[in-house]
């Protein structure tokens, strides 16, 4: 009997210590990462070993970071812990990315006023400078992130007061037609594992905007699967990355013969081929971050034109990355569409790349951005 007791201790011991042993030799052989794909930041580096570092506390801190993301099955052991979360523990939250109906989302937690007038003190001085002069109409979307709808739902979750938002966003930029999208968005119209809403469930809101900017929008897309599983931003801040997104796109001939212009890159680059570019860029399937086939993501300025509409009105976009996924939507109407983005570019070079000339300018922004708004130069 004693001799079975000590096996029944001893076996389980050494299994123990041969996969502690097992995971550190591991961790020491396997190469370290210089990129965590999951999360779409750089790994945190070893920390210099001196004095100084060991003595200010530095190096204890830097060098847990550092062996925290290049521990070996990181993403397995970090999925499972989020497991336990959400569905044993039935926890809500985890890493601070909320779920609801296996959605993924950083839920809002505090109002920056602060923020939302910056961001329209900026606006106005775009439309003082380079709109009003020219007579334009101008338009506004606001659009909701997804912790909007749990938050319209009275869910009683933490969350920033949206109506003030709003409010505050009207109040700011007074000059503009103010378009409200949030009857037309649900939580499912936007990705699971992404901030971002997807094209084929927003043509409700394209109709919408291009309407109240007196456009008919008869247009009529097909819909387009892309070979992909797309995991988005909240994937890896979760730690559930084995749940992904299908990835859709819409087409028609106006978006087929559109000619694309990146203009960053035409006044950048010597070697830019402009008759490659096209509205969606394959390329950036297979890119950590899908969501760029979109206008290839993110960029100070580009251009669509619309053959099929020569004589029509040119739109203006001040836009976030929503914006890259809604304006093919909208070309149909115009003979040309040009999308600024002022977090790459400053706002006394907007008179370079749109002159405002026979044109509808729309402003659309996340709540995100607005309430974050000094990414906006």
């Amino acid at each position: 009997m004693k001799n079975n007791t000590k096996t029944n201790y001893i076996i389980p011991a050494l299994f123990l210590l041969l996969m502690l042993f097992g995971l550190t030799a591991l961790n020491l052989i396997l190469p370290k990462k210089d990129y965590i794909d999951s999360e779409r930041r750089p790994s945190a580096k070893m920390p210099e070993f001196n004095k100084e570092t060991i003595f200010d506390g530095s190096f204890t801190k830097d060098f847990e970071k550092y062996t925290t993301d290049n521990f070996v099955f990181r993403d397995t052991f970090r999925e499972i812990k989020a497991r336990i979360n959400y569905d044993i523990l039935q926890r809500r939250e985890n890493n601070d990315i909320f779920r609801k109906d296996n959605s993924l989302m950083k839920l809002e937690k505090e109002l920056s006023e602060k923020d939302i007038k910056s961001a329209t003190d900026k606006f106005q001085s775009i439309y003082d400078k380079f709109i009003a002069p020219k007579g334009c109409k101008v338009y506004a979307v606001t659009v909701p992130d997804k912790a909007y709808f749990p938050w319209r739902d009275g869910e009683g979750l933490p969350s920033l007061d949206y109506d003030r938002l709003f409010e505050l966003v009207k109040e700011g930029m007074p000059y503009a037609e103010h378009i409200d999208v949030t009857s037309e968005l649900s939580l499912s119209d936007f990705y699971l594992t992404d901030t971002h809403w997807r094209q084929e469930k927003i043509i409700p809101v394209a109709k919408k905007i291009s309407e109240a900017m007196g456009n008919k929008f008869d247009s009529e897309f097909e819909v387009v699967k892309a070979d992909v599983e797309f995991r988005g931003v909240n994937s890896g801040h979760s730690a559930i990355t084995s749940l992904y997104d299908d990835l859709y796109y819409l087409t028609n001939d106006t978006i087929e013969n559109c000619k694309t212009v990146n203009l960053e890159k035409k006044f950048t680059d010597k070697n830019y081929d402009e008759s490659a570019e096209r509205v969606y860029n394959m390329e950036k399937l297979a890119s950590k971050d899908p969501y760029e086939v979109f206008l290839s993501g993110a960029c100070a300025a580009i251009t669509m034109e619309n053959p099929s509409n020569p004589d029509g009105k040119e739109l203006v976009i001040f836009r976030d990355s929503y914006g890259s996924s809604i304006a093919p939507l909208l070309l149909e109407d115009y003979s040309k569409v040009t999308l600024l983005d002022i977090r790459y570019m400053n706002r006394d070079f907007i008179g370079n790349f749109a002159n405002f000339d026979n044109a509808d300018v729309l402003f659309l922004y996340s709540t995100t951005l607005m309430n974050y708004s000094a990414a906006l130069r």
